[in-house]
């Protein structure tokens, strides 16, 4: 599955792949989703600035606890949100 993913701090959108994984039985209180979202192209020019352990980590993780009714409630996210070339031309 392929989404387009913006943090919410910089201006990258990027193609990514969205993994997910849903826990326990609808109406359970304990049930969640368990997402996870990675580059679709890792080496794509939208990284540069970013080192091969962040264009093949995770962009984003995050858990959503299932309510009954109503949106699911973010419980925890970690994303990453800010990137860019920080050094040109050797610093020169």
């Amino acid at each position: 599955m392929g989404s387009e993913w913006k943090g919410p701090v910089a201006p990258h959108t990027v193609p990514s792949i969205v993994c997910g994984w849903r826990w326990g039985k609808e109406g359970d209180p304990e049930a969640s989703v368990d997402e996870s979202r990675y580059a679709a192209e890792p080496w794509g020019p939208e990284f540069d600035g970013l080192s091969s352990a962040h264009r093949f980590g995770e962009l984003l993780h995050g858990l959503d606890r299932l309510q009954p009714q109503g949106p699911p409630n973010p419980e925890r996210v970690i994303r990453l949100e800010d990137w860019g070339v920080w050094w040109h031309d050797g610093g020169y």
